[in-house]
């Protein structure tokens, strides 16, 4: 069986298939704020936007609030060798 590796194309589709909600959470968080600024900004909860975090880290498939934000500078501005960076990351 042959796996392929993530590729940018792949990598935009999943963001793109972001709720608008998700994607200005992950561009507040690529600009260096915290859940709680997040928050803060979009009038929200600090549980409302970590909510958000985690269906954006489950949508993507990453762990963490680092590889979130380096999944998005990838996928938006092609930024991050990918393939070099998450190789566990695999799509069907």
């Amino acid at each position: 069986m042959r796996n392929s590796w993530l590729r940018k194309d792949e990598a935009k589709k999943s963001i793109h298939e972001l709720t608008s909600s998700e994607k200005e959470v992950i561009k507040l968080l690529s600009l260096g704020h915290s859940a709680k600024e997040i928050a803060e900004i979009l009038s929200l909860s600090v549980l409302t936007v970590n909510t958000h975090l985690h269906n954006i880290y489950q949508k993507i498939g990453v762990r963490s609030a680092t590889q979130a934000v380096r999944y998005y500078i990838f996928a938006e501005y092609g930024l991050i060798d990918l393939e070099a960076d998450y190789p566990f990351l695999k799509y069907v």
